[in-house]
């Protein structure tokens, strides 16, 4: 993407993180009114950050403590918080001719308005929730393996088997036939 004659701006850092299942960002919004996703929080200059009611938010040109600060104070809008929070992290260039993504993944901006700032905090939040739904999927594929493992060699699952002997609804032999309880 080419840039205008100015002198090119420092990047500036992004970070999605997905807190929880919810965000209740009633009275985040200006004025304390709720708005649809994403919200623009209040932060100090030249912090810039939105809030999006399924759990994410997106900082803009944070340093560390400061995002701790931030995402402390959404502490008690959370709704089932995240454990292990998946989150993305983007580096944005200002002043560009056009608005777009460069060959190296830079975000490239034509100025930090608040409506580019708030698509390139949605592309990036949903990405970082994308990257979290991927992880439980893989836990979940992973956790899979042994009766996987089981299936291909016996031909039945030794965990149903031991379910159901639980139940006292039948009984595993040691060849892994089935029988029924009397």
């Amino acid at each position: 993407m080419g840039r205008t004659n100015e002198a090119p701006q420092p990047l500036l850092r992004a970070r999605a993180v997905i807190l929880g299942e919810r965000l209740d960002h009633r009275g985040l919004g200006p004025g304390g009114t709720a708005m649809a996703d994403p919200v623009p929080i209040a932060a100090p200059a030249p912090i810039t950050a939105f809030a999006f009611r399924w759990g994410a938010v997106v900082i803009f040109g944070a340093d560390a403590t400061e995002e701790v600060t931030l995402i402390a104070a959404l502490a008690p809008r959370i709704t089932n918080p995240s454990d292990n929070p998946a989150e993305k992290v983007a580096l944005i260039a200002l002043g560009a001719e056009r608005d777009g993504v460069d060959a190296e993944g830079v975000i490239q901006l034509c100025d930090a308005a608040p409506e580019h700032l708030a698509v390139a905090a949605n592309a990036l939040a949903k990405s970082a929730a994308l990257a979290q739904r991927e992880a439980r999927i893989t836990g979940a594929l992973e956790r899979l393996e042994s009766a996987v493992a089981d299936l291909r060699a016996a031909g039945r699952l030794r965990a149903c088997c031991v379910q159901m002997e639980n139940l006292n609804v039948c009984r595993c032999s040691r060849n892994n036939e089935v029988e029924r309880v009397a």
